[in-house]
């Protein structure tokens, strides 16, 4: 080899562009692993946002079915209530009914 041809760097110039060259692909990998890392948390998330919403409708259904069950359970108590006053109060008038009907015995009596 002569002094004068510059080949003496060439080995030198390889392994520097070797090294450019494999700092450049490991750059690259890396990023295309971060994109491929942000790609599975997005992913996940996704599928954490739908099981959410799924539970929540299934709650939500429990709730309603439980308040229609419930409800009914109350309508039910409710009206039996509103019987027992009802004859409550038909009670109290055929007491008062037959108070008045003793006041007028009892003085029907007295008078005689």
């Amino acid at each position: 080899m002569d002094e004068g041809d510059g080949n003496e760097d060439a080995p030198y110039q390889m392994s520097v562009e070797y090294i450019e060259a494999s700092m450049k692909q490991m750059i690259e990998e890396v990023k295309n692993k971060r994109e491929n890392d942000l790609a599975i948390i997005e992913e996940v998330k996704k599928e954490i946002m739908a099981q959410a919403k799924r539970s929540c409708e299934v709650l939500e259904q429990h709730v309603v079915d439980m308040h229609a069950v419930k409800g009914k359970e109350i309508d039910e108590k409710w009206d039996e209530l509103v019987k027992v006053l009802d004859r409550i109060k038909d009670s109290e008038a055929e007491i008062e009914k037959t108070k008045l009907s003793m006041n007028l015995l009892c003085k029907a009596d007295s008078k005689q």
